[in-house]
């Protein structure tokens, strides 16, 4: 059983790999190379969890990036964002109501670039923020395909690399 789980995980990772817009991804990471101030990562729950750990691989490699609190955010922490900064939106669904919130209020704020990287492509944060890359999933590991497992490990693979 336990070697039946890690053949599946295998090829949901392997999915993603296949999938990628490699064209996309390549734009994306040119954004990142080319930001003047400071990259923030948010995202709410698990992905909250992997924007944390991406920033802090980021700050290891010398990259200026920091977490937001998307919720802290909302509530005045909005505040540190500056102009030339560029702040990334984790999600799987693409749909959190605190994320597209969050979009709305940096958008007025008129100094950041937005960009979002979620797995569903119907996902309507992706309407609201200045680009979008989509992290194929094809299912998670989780026998009824909720627990965010295969989703998170895309997410920390995707932020690795770049």
């Amino acid at each position: 059983m336990l070697m039946d789980l890690f053949s599946a995980q295998q090829r949901y990772i392997q999915y993603f790999f296949d999938h990628i817009d490699h064209k996309k991804t390549e734009s994306i990471f040119h954004e990142l190379l080319h930001t003047t101030g400071t990259i923030f990562f948010t995202g709410l729950g698990k992905s909250g969890k992997i924007a944390e750990k991406i920033v802090q691989t980021m700050i290891s490699t010398g990259t200026k990036a920091m977490f937001l609190d998307p919720v802290g955010a909302l509530h005045g922490d909005i505040g540190v964002l500056q102009k030339g900064d560029t702040l990334i939106f984790l999600s799987k669904s693409g749909d959190s109501k605190e994320l597209i919130d969050l979009i709305q209020a940096a958008k007025r704020k008129g100094c950041v670039k937005t960009i979002a990287f979620i797995s569903n492509p119907e996902g309507r944060i992706s309407q609201f923020v200045d680009d979008t890359v989509i992290l194929p999933l094809e299912r998670e590991i989780c026998p009824f395909n909720l627990a965010p497992t295969t989703s998170c490990a895309v997410q920390l693979i995707f932020g690795d690399i770049l």
